[in-house]
Parts: C-alpha cells; structure tokens; sequence
C-alpha cells in the first residue's frame, strides 16, 4: 500500500482541525493519530493531540503528547501552558506551578498563563501574588472574565471589599451579559450589606441563564433579608424546579416558610432536604429549631444531637442545646470547648458563639463571675465582627433616629392624619425591648378564642421601607410622611389589614408582636386608628442583662452593655412620647406584676383588647401554637419567678450598663 502523499498529509490535518473545532474531538484525534504515524516528529500535531485528549479527560495521555512535543520544541511555551493544565487537572499542582512559570518566561504575552499561575498562587494560599498574576492577566486581556472574578475573590477573602466590587464593575462594564460576573457581585453586594443592589444582580443573572438555580437560590436570600419571605419562597422553589435535588434551596425553603408561619410546610421542606441527603447536617439543625417552635423539645434534641454528630464541627446546635437548658454529658465537656477555643483558624463567629455556650453553661450551675466572662468575650467578638463590617450600633445614630421621630410626631401630625386609614379594631401592636415579656402577653392573648397570635411579623417594616419610593420623595422616613394623605393612608391600611387577616380570617384580633414597631407607632396610629397598643415593660437591668445573654446575630445593640443602656433610654424616650402624643389606647404591662399576680393582669389585658374573658387565657403554656423567640420552651411551662430580679446575681459586673443607664 502507498503511503500517503505530503498533500494527502496536510488535507488530513485539514480535516482534522476542523473536526476538532467543531467538537468532533474522536474523529479529529483519529485523523491526527494517523497524520503522527506518517510524520511523528510533528511537534505541532503532537501539540494538537494533547488537547484533544486533554478536552476528553483523558489527562495522562494528553501528558504525554505534550511531553513528546516539548522534547522536540522545548521552549515552546504554549505546549508548556497546555501541560501546566494537565499536571493541574491531575492534581499535581506544585509541577504545575513550574510549568506555568516557565511559560509565562517565554510568552510573556499570554494572559491565559498568567491566570492559571494566579490559580496555583491561590490554592497554596500565597494571595498576593495570585493578585499579581489576575492583575498582570487582566492588563495583557481585559477582556478575560475568570480572571476578573478570581482577582475579586481573591480581594474579598482579605477583607478588600471595596476593590472586589470596582474589579466587578470593570468586568461588566465591557461585559455586561456576563452571568457569572452579576452573580458574584450580587455575592459581594451581599457582604457588602446592599441587598436591593444584590438583587438588582442577581435578578440580571436570572435573566442572562433562566435556568441558574444558584442565582434564584441567593436572590431568594436576598428576598428574606429584605423581610419579603412571601418572595423569597418563589425563589427557592424555582431554584428547586431548575434543580431537583438542590438540598440548599430546600432548606432556605423551610426557611422562608418558617418566616411565614407555615409550620407543617416548612417541616416538610427540612424533611424533603434530608431525604435528598441524609447527612445534611444543616437540615437536621433547622429541622429541630422547627421542631423548638412547634413545642417538641424531645424531636428538637433528637434533631440537633444528629446534626452534632453529621458534623461535630457544627456549633449551633451546641448552643441551641446550651441556650434552651438541654445541654447535657452528652455533649462536648467544658474544657474540649476550651480546647477548640485555642484552635488557629477558629472564625470570631464561631469563638463567639462557643463563648456563649460557655456562659450558658456556667450561668446554669450558678458559676456567676466564669458565665459573665465567657459572656462578655463571645458579645466582644460580635461586636468587633459588626464594627469591621462598617455595622456596628452607632448610639448617636440612634438617638438622632428618636429625635427625629419625636420631632416628626406631633399632635399637630395627628390632627393632619384625623379621619385618615382604616378603623378596623384587628390589630393589636405588642411592642417593648426584647426580653421583656412580650411572648407572655403574646401567648395568654392567642389562647383566646378569638385572638390569632401572628408573632413577629416583618409587614410593618417592608412597609416603611418602600414609603420613600411610593411617594417619589428624595425625604426619607419619617419625613416622606409629610406627603402622605387620606387616599394613600386607606391604601396602605387595606393592604396591611389584607395581610393580618390573611393569616386568620376568623380572628376578631390579630396580634403583631415584631418589637421593632415601637419606632412605627406614630404611623400605625394613622393607618389604624382603633388599633390597639401593648407596652411590655420589665426592670431595664433585667432586660439588658437578659439580652446581654442571648445570641441575637439579627440585633446590633446586644453586643455591648453601654449600647443597650443608650439605646433603651432612647426606647424609653420615645415610649414616653407615644404616650403622651398617640391618638389610640397604650395598656402598660409591666412583666414583674403578671409574675407576681397573673389573674389580674391577664384580665386587663383582655379587657383592653374589647373581648370578654376566657378562663383559658391563665392557661397560656398549653398554648400549641408555633412561638418563633429565645424564650420558646419557657413560654411553654408555667409562670416562674426566678428571672425577676436575675440581674443582682450579676451586678459587680454591670457598671457600664448602669452608668448608661443613667
């Protein structure tokens, strides 16, 4: 048989490259294979061999054609970089690093080779100089998008987040439909704490890749921060149909709908996740704190213990154990905590949280002066984690906050707003500091037959939050309320009024415990001009002491004991002015008398509300509804008394408390 001519050989070569660039890669290999055996010193066709195999996976012998290729065309640093890959994808990151080295030495005009030696940089942790090699890559292509993302990762993992957003920014102003490039920003914008830019980002990744399921999983985070969970469960669920077995979103589902009180659902989400995957650890943690919500202390244990045990690393559910009083020999002794508190790479989150579990611990076995240190070092780190982030509770901010209110909320207001809103007599607004006893009233109300007990609801907020749009104002809020009239008011009422009913329709009051509202009051009053008000008030000592102690990751002024003394004065001033200025009825309940006398009290409240009594409202702690707070097995057992007065076992340590105090 003949051998093929020196023409016959390049129209096979021919062939060859244009099945490959086609994606024909077995037919290309086979056509170069055959070209080799004709001319096997062709270092160039060795070259195109290795990338076939290497776009077929097929690593070792894509190794050794670049190998034969080099030993024919040493310096030539394409083959190099091609090899540098392959040594990469075989998991022999340190011969890559040398080969991509070596090639940027001899074509240093390759970006490609810069970015890859950027990612070796990376994985052996030396960022600065994987920064050098994204940014030198970047210079020679700007148009190299993982290059763009990698440099701002790289940025955001030292604390440079500023300088990752502008990276992001540079990238899609000349690549604007780059999906991967919104959805990291929508990430960074996440750190960055701008969620309405976030989902600006994320909503643009959406429509750039309709099937992205991880965009519609974090756009539906986004959607929750923002306190609209109704959204954020359509999200989840889109991410779920554009992947079936996408046990994150499956989880953030049960999320959403717990932030919805939809209970039963949200227990079949967490279930739905763990049939998905058994050994999601964080499944069965969220699992139990549904099962904490819904009064089954024993599910919830069983819960958290699994979770423990999936992941013993995982220190929530230690200290949901430690928090609600079932921490036991079972779980890690007091010095094994010591000992992960010593552990280098140990997060300031996660020392915090041990610290509390700590406090937790010795405050149960009435070791006062250990539980506060322990205390006072895991609320330091938190603090210190918000105060890098640029969030930390200003208390000037805070106070310029009531001031405004105060100064916003006059009788001349009121008088303006007469006749405006609806005069529905549903809600009922239970506001105060947390800890302050509000779950109690909250929970003897819903015992009535009469009462929905919706608990902390976040209408109120995302209310507020879009005023200042509604009304095309460049004030913010309070002051956007200048433009608010009757026709806007009787909307904005309905729409509220729509959403508490919607959780009960049967329910001649409908109870909204979000604590927050006390700042909202002034507004309330106009939209809602037979509402009703409950003040839940407690000793100022105990209640700080008693958030002082508890893991509030949501709450910015519990971290340190100065912050919550100035902010519960300024809460205690802008009481004082409600009182003084609201159109609609204030009842006081003052947590130390309900304790002391329970009848009583729980008859005023009832009486406040325009219902007639039912004996069943003493019996407040067979109440089966779900109850969402810190507090929830103590709601759930009869009135006790050892919480008044808990803050003289701790006052050698409240000086700075006190002092803020006043």
């Amino acid at each position: 048989m003949k051998s093929p001519t020196v023409s016959n050989v390049e129209e096979l070569l021919t062939r060859a490259r244009r099945l490959h660039q086609t994606g024909q890669l077995g037919e290309a290999e086979s056509l170069y294979r055959q070209v080799l055996q004709e001319q096997p010193e062709r270092g160039e066709i060795l070259f195109l061999l290795g990338v076939v195999c290497g776009q077929q996976s097929r690593f070792e012998e894509a190794d050794g054609a670049y190998r034969r290729a080099l030993a024919l065309q040493p310096d030539d640093g394409h083959a190099i970089f091609h090899l540098g890959l392959t040594c990469q994808n075989r998991g022999l990151h340190e011969e890559a690093a040398e080969h991509f080295r070596r090639a940027v030495q001899l074509r240093p005009d390759l970006a490609a080779a810069h970015f890859s030696l950027g990612n070796t940089k990376l994985y052996f942790r030396r960022l600065d100089e994987a920064i050098q090699s994204y940014r030198e890559a970047l210079r020679i292509d700007p148009t190299l998008g993982p290059a763009s993302l990698n440099l701002a990762h790289v940025l955001q993992q030292q604390g440079r987040l500023q300088e990752a957003d502008a990276c992001l920014r540079d990238c899609l102003t000349r690549q604007p439909n780059y999906g991967a490039a919104r959805f990291n920003r929508g990430n960074l914008l996440v750190a960055l704490r701008r969620p309405e830019e976030a989902a600006v980002e994320f909503d643009e990744a959406i429509r750039l890749q309709p099937k992205f399921a991880q965009a519609y999983n974090n756009r539906g985070n986004v959607a929750l921060d923002l306190g609209r969970a109704d959204q954020a469960v359509d999200f989840f669920r889109q991410a779920i149909r554009a992947e079936p077995d996408y046990v994150e979103a499956q989880v953030n589902l049960g999320n959403a709908l717990m932030e919805l009180s939809q209970i039963d659902a949200a227990v079949e989400a967490y279930q739905q996740a763990l049939r998905l995957n058994p050994d999601d650890a964080r499944a069965h943690n969220n699992l139990a704190e549904a099962y904490l919500d819904l009064g089954d202390p024993q599910q919830a244990q069983t819960q958290f213990r699994e979770a423990i045990r999936l992941n013993p690393a995982f220190i929530r559910p230690l200290l949901h154990l430690a928090a609600n009083g079932f921490y036991s020999e079972a779980e890690p002794s007091i010095e094994q905590i010591k000992t992960r508190l010593t552990e280098p790479r140990l997060s300031r989150d996660a020392a915090s949280q041990l610290h509390f579990i700590l406090g937790y611990v010795h405050d149960r076995a009435g070791a006062t002066d250990e539980a506060f240190e322990h205390f006072r070092k895991g609320n330091g780190l938190r603090r210190s984690i918000l105060k890098q982030n640029g969030t930390a509770f200003d208390a000037e901010i805070n106070a310029q906050v009531t001031e405004r209110l105060i100064g916003f909320f006059t009788p001349e207001f009121f008088q303006r707003a007469s006749g405006f809103g609806v005069e529905s007599e549903v809600p009922v607004f239970i506001v105060g500091m947390p800890r302050s006893g509000s779950t109690l009233v909250e929970q003897i109300l819903s015992q009535h037959s009469r009462v929905h007990g919706a608990g902390e609801i976040k209408d109120v907020l995302k209310l507020i939050s879009d005023l200042a749009t509604r009304f095309g104002s460049t004030d913010t809020y309070p002051e956007c309320l200048d433009q608010l009239d009757a026709a806007t008011a009787q909307e904005l009422a309905q729409a509220h009024l729509r959403r508490l009913t919607g959780r009960d329709g049967s329910a001649a009051r409908v109870t909204d415990k979000m604590l927050d509202n006390f700042f909202h009051l002034g507004l309330l009053a106009a939209l809602f001009p037979k509402s009703r008000v409950i003040h839940c008030v407690r000793d100022p000592r105990d209640v700080c002491l008693s958030c002082y102690f508890q893991f509030f990751k949501g709450l910015r002024f519990t971290w340190d004991l100065e912050d919550l003394g100035h902010c519960y004065r300024d809460y205690r001033r802008l009481m004082d002015h409600w009182h003084a200025v609201l159109p609609i009825p204030i009842l006081e309940v003052v947590y130390e008398d309900v304790v002391a006398d329970l009848e009583p009290a729980c008859r005023q409240i009832v009486e406040f509300c325009g219902l007639e009594w039912e004996e069943r409202c003493l019996r407040f702690h067979e109440n089966e509804r779900m109850v969402r707070t810190m507090s929830r097995v103590q709601v759930r057992q009869p009135l006790y008394k050892s919480s008044v007065g808990r803050w003289q076992r701790y006052e050698a340590h409240l000086e700075p408390l006190l002092k803020a105090l006043g």
